[in-house]
């Protein structure tokens, strides 16, 4: 009899994100659809929520704005597909030393495993098998998991629903039985087809088999029958063997001791280079290294390797890692290496810069080899965050519109908000190209309003003419629209409004404090 068994992991993408992130799983936060890119942030949709944002009252579907009004600082992150493949076949190694036959229902961040289940009774039994796999699982870092094991795979994946237990076991005979007091909503249809059960008033599994399939066939189609069929435990998907894991590593026996790699550049250099080309062949770039040296058989030292930036450049490579044993020297000698890729990422194939640097352009970071290298030997000595570069942020108050980022930490995966450059090429055009230099006190002034201002009528926009400074009247010959800002956002009350002015010798930000209606100088345009 055949035996099938469902593994699922609750929310995969998260626990993924929280398994490389574990600082991740101690706040809330969110995962993005990643649809509209060339969209805001703020408008993008929530395809996910940690346990910790649900808990916030936020939920899949909603806005990334609006999930920022429930939840000021609440941290996103986009999808990674190529990590979560990772994680799946990660999880598939784990399992074949207990199923011959694994396979990944729908894609990758589903979180649902298939497993051959057959045979278990000279094995200890479905309940030890359970227990074997929920195990394995944990020691992968994983906290939520359930198991079911059943006849076919749709009843056992179900059996992953059974609320209050780690795993549950359908009784072979039992299957239509467990399937008639189900909801109908865990059947994996399409949403138009779900919806047309619910508007017909069919909830249980019990009530779809109760169903002829002439009618389901003429009212549904093919859709409808497969659903109809799973109702009643029918399910024909079948299992079949994992497919092998390519992994990329490289080893070198020296048959001689050496205490430094100067002594074995020549056999250090082939040894990156066949690892290289073998990267290269598959369009993909090494992010981490392990590389491992041996005493005979033994492995005495081992140096885990991070790169600034993916490569496959085999001298690149060979650099880092003597800039690794320059910073710890190897403490005995050594007849044997192995290098590791124990994560790699898709080459990315992009047009060198051949006109000159455009600031404009978000994905126009160049770094020449020399650079990266001389970023890589400081990192190596002095830790992964002493290297740090600006970042803007798209806050309301200047003194958090922009931080120091680690060079090594990714823009996507941090909890910034990009600013919209459209908009400010659009209507910033006054202080294009400086840098505000604020004012250790905000300078009162004097303004004179333009005549045709009324200051009694509070819907009126002023317009300033010219602005006492340092005792003498300076003509205002460019002024910006006013962005105002209201409301009890923050911890007090305020409504002001704000301008980009220019004289014939400076250029300032002018605010004008509806409150007690007087003017500040609160920065200069340098």
């Amino acid at each position: 009899m055949n035996r099938i068994a469902c593994l699922r992991i609750p929310r995969f993408a998260i626990a993924v994100h929280e398994k490389r992130e574990p600082e991740l799983s101690e706040i809330p936060w969110v995962l993005l659809e990643g649809k509209n890119t060339n969209s805001s942030v703020y408008q993008q949709k929530i395809a996910m929520c940690s346990y910790a944002a649900s808990k916030q009252e936020i939920s899949p579907g909603i806005k990334l704005s609006q999930a920022c009004s429930l939840r000021a600082n609440i941290s996103w992150r986009k999808p990674d597909h190529f990590l979560y493949e990772q994680a799946c076949s990660e999880i598939i190694q784990a399992l074949l030393a207990h199923s011959p036959k694994i396979n990944v229902f729908g894609p990758p961040d589903s979180g649902i495993f298939l497993l051959d289940a057959s045979g278990l009774k000279l094995l200890g039994g479905e309940d030890k098998f359970c227990a074997s796999i929920l195990k394995a699982i944990h020691r992968l870092g994983y906290k939520h998991k359930h198991l079911g094991i059943a006849n076919s795979a749709f009843p056992a994946m179900v059996a992953t629903r059974v609320k209050n237990q780690f795993y549950h076991i359908v009784a072979p005979n039992k299957t239509t039985t467990f399937l008639a007091r189900q909801p109908v909503h865990y059947l994996p249809a399409s949403k138009e087809l779900l919806e047309d059960f619910a508007t017909l008033g069919i909830k249980s599994m019990q009530q779809l088999a109760a169903f002829p399939a002439e009618s389901i066939l003429k009212r549904f189609g093919q859709e409808g029958i497969k659903a109809w069929k799973m109702a009643q435990g029918i399910d024909d998907t079948l299992l079949s063997l994992p497919p092998l894991e390519k992994t990329f590593a490289a080893t070198c026996n020296l048959n001689y001791p050496a205490s430094s790699l100067n002594e074995v550049s020549f056999v250090l250099s082939g040894l990156l280079t066949k690892l290289t080309d073998d990267l290269k062949n598959h369009s993909l770039c090494a992010e981490r290294l392990i590389v491992s040296f041996y005493s005979e058989d033994t492995v005495f030292d081992e140096r885990d390797i991070k790169l600034i930036r993916p490569s496959n450049h085999s001298g690149f490579l060979q650099q880092v890692i003597k800039l690794s044993l320059n910073k710890r020297p190897l403490e005995r000698e050594f007849t044997k290496i192995k290098v590791d890729v124990v994560r790699f990422s898709p080459e990315e194939w992009k047009q060198e810069h051949v006109l000159p640097y455009d600031e404009s352009d978000d994905d126009n970071e160049i770094i020449s080899n020399d650079l990266l290298l001389l970023l890589q030997k400081v990192i190596s000595r002095l830790g992964e965050n002493t290297v740090v570069k600006p970042i803007s942020n798209d806050q309301y108050f200047p003194d958090q519109s922009g931080v120091w980022m680690p060079v090594l930490q990714k823009q996507a995966s941090s909890n910034l908000l990009a600013p919209d450059k459209t908009y400010l090429k659009q209507f910033s055009k006054n202080g294009a190209g400086l840098v505000m230099r604020k004012n250790p006190n905000a300078a009162p002034v004097m303004v004179k309003l333009d005549a045709s201002t009324n200051p009694e009528i509070a819907s009126e926009i002023p317009r300033p003419q010219a602005v006492y400074y340092h005792q003498q009247w300076h003509k205002i010959q460019s002024l910006s629209s006013p962005d105002y800002l209201s409301g009890k956002w923050w911890e007090e009350n305020i409504g002001k409004s704000y301008y980009v002015a220019a004289s014939s010798t400076s250029m300032f930000l002018l605010v004008h404090n509806h409150r007690n209606n007087k003017w500040f100088i609160e920065y200069f345009f340098d």
